[in-house]
């Protein structure tokens, strides 16, 4: 059983300001969306997910809360290359310049590995391959802004899982230790392309993941599903991301999104982990090893050809 919801892209408006956003967890929309949305400019927000019907329905509602009637939605499902290749291509075409990509989008698959129709852990197909593909295509709308665009990959997981180059696809893992190596994973691939994007002045960093929540992704995680060590503290955990707290685990994880996306490339730097808005976090030493990101690149390479 895989949770993955749905990808929303947003687009600041003006004759500077062309912003594009691309998250999925439905609980976080209101806060990240909305609160983009809702700015005197009146930014454009294009919901990207696999049903019509359901983007149709968030539209509707972001347009209602925000009172901003720019409001689009285009469809993909990010775990399998060809359509997010044709989602990169619609939106390059729709949208020729792009200040700010966020890849947020995020899969984890609960109960048995779940393999894609391109032969690929469903959990790196969204959460590693996805956030590189899009954005490659998208280098030239992000080179077209003034200034040039940025980019910011969200990373989660647990903090104390590391990373393993001989099993990229998370083979010796399940549930969310799975999930979490494949945010090292993630890491590893996002420095490696903020090298790459440097080139032509374009920004790359790793932002959140330090802000645990009740989201939709972690209401139906089974006892099999946990690490070993946490196992015995599982009811504590289900009642914990099963509870309603009025919203708030959605505001703290989505304020760093937001903090990212409003600062400026100086502000930022590049190849950085951004825990909580300017806070400054730390990767992995395993993550850190440039042998290891070559590793993690040649695989990607792979997989993304």
């Amino acid at each position: 059983m895989t949770k993955l919801t749905y990808t929303f892209f947003l687009l600041k408006d003006g004759t500077k300001n062309n912003h594009y956003y691309r998250r999925n967890r439905r609980d976080r929309i209101p806060e990240i969306a909305l609160a983009l949305a809702s700015l005197p400019e009146q930014h454009t927000i294009v919901i990207t997910g696999r049903s019509p019907a359901s983007a149709q329905a968030a539209v509707a509602s972001i347009q209602e809360k925000s009172k901003n009637s720019k409001i689009e939605y285009a469809l993909g499902d990010l775990s399998v290359k060809s359509h997010v290749q044709n989602l990169g291509n619609e939106l390059l075409s729709r949208f020729p310049k792009i200040d700010e990509l966020i890849n947020n989008a995020a899969n984890l698959t609960i109960g048995d590995k779940e393999v894609t129709v391109d032969g690929v852990d469903k959990n790196v197909a969204v959460n590693v391959l996805a956030p590189i593909i899009l954005t490659r295509i998208l280098v030239p709308a992000l080179t077209a802004a003034t200034p040039i665009g940025k980019v910011q990959i969200t990373s989660g997981g647990f903090p104390w899982d590391t990373l393993s180059v001989d099993h990229l696809e998370g083979e010796h893992v399940t549930g969310v230790a799975s999930y979490s190596h494949s945010k090292r994973v993630m890491e590893a691939m996002a420095i490696a392309l903020s090298r790459e994007l440097d080139s032509a002045g374009i920004v790359c960093n790793v932002v959140g993941g330090a802000e645990p929540g009740a989201t939709s992704m972690t209401r139906d995680i089974a006892f099999r599903d946990l690490p070993f060590m946490l196992r015995p503290f599982y009811p504590c955990f289900k009642r914990f991301m099963n509870r309603d707290d009025g919203g708030a685990s959605a505001k703290v994880c989505a304020a760093p999104p937001i903090w990212a996306a409003m600062a400026t490339k100086e502000e930022m730097g590049t190849g950085k982990h951004y825990l909580a808005g300017p806070k400054e976090g730390s990767f992995k030493k395993e993550v850190l090893d440039v042998a290891n990101q070559e590793a993690v690149m040649r695989f990607v390479e792979i997989k993304v050809s």
